[in-house]
């Protein structure tokens, strides 16, 4: 009985831990089997990614390149403190998704044109404590998100008047600790969101140009900090602020530029009313002339129409003759030719009266002809009869 007892505890034991086997291979069979996580998906090993808030950090860790397989997801991506000199092109190609980018505190000395142009939603950009000797403004202007720029302490010895054209939501901008002597006022008009702009610790040469840009940055009451100058000699450790534009521009120099402006838009004003009557007058005297020619036209078509009229009559008249004398050769009889019948047509009646009347008497003594024919014909018929 016992026997029988361990027997049937055994057999029950084995088929439990069969069933319990082939349950695990159907699961295990019928699950899809999972991939591997790809190189997007891990962190590189130089840095700490955190997906919670997006944030990649590879501070301090002595790199000398941007470390490759940073995820796409990827929000703020921190690179200080590492000894990076050089941003391929495609360096951030694949970081579409990018706000804040920190690549302080490196050796970078240049930045090409299509780095962080393609960053669209790029909302920071620190790139102070670095090397840059010039920012190209093609880099910047299709950085329309951008709030921040730092590009304080680098060596930036001039910008361009369009450097920060494209930014037009920013509303910070570092340029303190570099090696800037001017500015133009051009640079910060269209940056209607600016509210801060710092630029202490430059190279300033405090004219008229510099004060100018302090003058407009004030009226819009956007924070500069301090400007000092560093030359000329005579304005040396003086705040720009506190220097006044007569010691600068000139006691009179606004006024002397109103006048020169109101002489030069005087003066333009007077040119072109000059131009415009002499076009006016050479108009005038171009219709006149051609008013006159066409006159000249007319009259000269008037009198060949007369003479030609006038010469139509005589051959007319000439004709008329020709036919009279015709018909009595027809006729077999003389006739007599009175004068009314070649008498002068209407429009010959206002002509001159000693030419017409020389020409009737020329034509009335002129002998008739076939007056010899006529006669021939006659003695003729008398002999017959």
């Amino acid at each position: 009985m016992r026997k029988t007892t361990i027997f049937t505890g055994l057999l029950f034991a084995v088929i439990s831990t069969t069933v319990a086997f082939s349950t695990r291979t159907n699961k295990s069979a019928s699950s899809p089997v999972t991939s591997a996580p790809t190189r997007s998906k891990r962190c590189p090993r130089a840095c700490q990614c955190t997906p919670s808030t997006m944030t990649v950090e590879c501070a301090y860790q002595n790199l000398y390149r941007v470390p490759y397989g940073i995820p796409k997801w990827t929000r703020t991506l921190i690179l200080t403190g590492n000894r990076i000199s050089v941003l391929p092109n495609k360096t951030f190609r694949r970081l579409v998704h990018l706000e804040d980018l920190e690549v302080d505190g490196n050796e970078i000395e240049t930045i090409s044109d299509r780095v962080i142009r393609k960053l669209r939603k790029l909302r920071k950009l620190n790139l102070s404590s670095n090397k840059l000797e010039s920012i190209s403004p093609a880099s910047l202007n299709k950085l329309g998100q951008l709030e921040t720029l730092l590009v304080n302490n680098n060596k930036l010895g001039k910008l361009s008047i369009s450097t920060f054209s494209g930014l037009q939501r920013v509303t910070e901008i570092d340029l303190s600790n570099n090696l800037l002597q001017t500015l133009e006022v051009e640079m910060f008009e269209n940056l209607h969101e600016l509210k801060e702009v710092y630029f202490h610790g430059n190279r300033w040469h405090c004219d008229c140009q510099l004060k100018n840009v302090e003058l407009s940055l004030r009226n819009r009451n956007i924070r500069t900090g301090y400007m000092v100058c560093d030359s000329p000699s005579a304005l040396t450790k003086h705040h720009l602020r506190d220097v006044a534009s007569s010691s600068v521009c000139g006691p009179d120099s606004q006024r002397l530029i109103s006048i020169l402006l109101g002489v030069f838009s005087g003066l333009v004003t007077v040119l072109f009313a000059i131009f415009m009557c002499r076009r006016r007058t050479a108009k005038g005297i171009e219709a006149s002339e051609t008013a006159a020619s066409d006159k000249a036209a007319v009259a000269e078509s008037e009198v060949h129409a007369d003479d030609t009229f006038s010469r139509c009559s005589i051959i007319s008249e000439e004709s008329n003759r020709s036919d009279l004398f015709v018909a009595a050769d027809l006729l077999g009889s003389p006739i007599e030719i009175r004068a009314d019948v070649l008498k002068p047509s209407p429009a010959f009646e206002d002509s001159d009266d000693s030419s017409s009347e020389s020409d009737l008497e020329s034509v009335s003594s002129r002998p008739p002809p076939y007056e010899h024919d006529l006669k021939t014909s006659t003695d003729d018929a008398m002999k017959e009869k």
